[in-house]
């Protein structure tokens, strides 16, 4: 269907809708713009989840016309939205995206080894610590940093947590929402992902080394 199709789908659907379900409809579209996905095992978003799946196809027809497609995976439960181009789609730091990986690996890992209906969890120490190990810091990550990294994550529903993030032992969640960010299909594709930046960095030195002898 093409927009002009889909705009008018939307408009009538819409107008059918009480004053009261309208009002939710903007909460759940800004929800979903603010943070891309709503996770129907986050416990603050299991509501918002089964709002929306009755009405799919307005939710469809009314992102299309913003230029954005949407997720809808009910075994995973995850409602993700998406921008159809480039232009609204977030810029990470190369240590953002490193984190993100991270995550992603460690989830590859969790969920072979627990019962799907289990939450895939870990710490801020176990991030940390593989950040670290990629070897691709100088020096220690600063904990706001880290912090910082983390607390942006969580904003768009890819991770959860509750307490201090100083405190390294804080119990993370990982949302399945992640293999939407990072569409790799093994664990070795997403190390290979990481290797590419240490690779990267190595070629960078032996062009300063290079530099530096002529």
């Amino acid at each position: 269907m093409n927009l002009a199709g889909n705009s008018q789908h939307f408009y009538l659907a819409y107008r059918h809708l009480e004053e009261k379900e309208q009002e939710q409809f903007a909460m759940l579209a800004s929800r979903l713009l603010n943070h891309n996905f709503i996770c129907r095992d986050h416990e603050k978003d299991k509501k918002n989840y089964y709002a929306i799946l009755p009405n799919q196809k307005m939710f469809e027809n009314y992102f299309s016309i913003l230029n954005y497609e949407m997720i809808f995976d009910k075994t995973l439960g995850v409602i993700g939205l998406y921008p159809a181009n480039s232009l609204n789609r977030l810029n990470l730091t190369k240590i953002q995206t490193i984190a993100l990986l991270i995550l992603r690996k460690i989830y590859f890992k969790r969920q072979h080894e627990i019962s799907s209906m289990n939450k895939i969890v870990t710490t801020a120490e176990e991030i940390y610590q593989e950040l670290l190990v990629t070897g691709l810091f100088e020096n220690v990550i600063p904990k706001t940093e880290f912090k910082q990294i983390i607390q942006l994550f969580k904003r768009h529903n890819l991770c959860d947590y509750s307490g201090d993030l100083a405190d390294l032992e804080t119990v993370i969640i990982i949302q399945p929402a992640i293999i939407y960010v990072v569409s790799t299909e093994t664990l070795e594709e997403v190390e290979q992902q990481i290797q590419k930046y240490e690779r990267k960095e190595e070629r960078v030195d032996e062009e300063t080394d290079e530099d530096q002898i002529d």
